[in-house]
């Protein structure tokens, strides 16, 4: 997707605590500045130290004022994980894209005799990666963040150089090599 003149591109990136949303936020916000964009990020936390949800928005083009928007107005949705995309999909434009995780992590219900099902799968908007099962094989499991910005990158008019100094600047030198590997990994994927 292109970000032109006149328009913006908004993009949710969900997940639970511990997962890194936040931090892929902010690599994405970064990459999209290098690139000359404007650009603007909102975050939910949640219970985010308790594997609670967690959200983050962020809108690129020119002219921006909001940094969120509400159901039916995002146009990119990537979750690491599979129940909170379905709880994210109402944002989804019906022409929208979620690139979605193949993880599920059962909520706890609000009520001990309550039971969760998984949801519908047959969403044709919703396009599935292993990237769990990847980055375990790969034995670094804490980079997933930066695989599912491989694949949501691919679908973005951000240069690929932009990608990798937001990476170099926004993670600490132990784990920037592995977060740039997976980052191609998620990235050869997704083509």
């Amino acid at each position: 997707m292109i970000v032109s003149e006149s328009a913006s591109l908004t993009t949710l990136i969900a997940g639970v605590g511990g997962q890194g949303v936040v931090l892929a936020g902010g690599v994405l916000a970064q990459a999209a500045l290098l690139s000359g964009y404007d650009v603007r990020q909102s975050e939910m936390h949640g219970l985010s130290q308790r594997f609670g949800s967690v959200s983050s928005q962020i809108r690129i083009g020119k002219g921006l004022y909001s940094p969120h928007r509400g159901h039916g107005a995002v146009d990119l949705l990537v979750s690491l994980e599979g129940y909170e995309a379905f709880k994210q999909l109402p944002f989804l434009r019906a022409e929208g894209t979620a690139l979605v995780n193949r993880l599920w992590r059962k909520p706890i219900p609000a009520k001990p005799t309550a039971s969760v099902e998984l949801p519908e799968l047959d969403d044709p908007r919703v396009v599935w990666f292993a990237g769990t099962e990847l980055t375990q094989q790969a034995e670094c499991p804490r980079s997933l963040n930066f695989f599912m910005l491989g694949v949501l990158s691919t679908r973005l008019d951000i240069d690929e150089a932009h990608w990798h100094e937001a990476i170099e600047t926004s993670t600490s030198k132990g784990g920037r090599d592995v977060n740039h590997e997976m980052f191609v990994a998620g990235r050869r994927k997704a083509l």
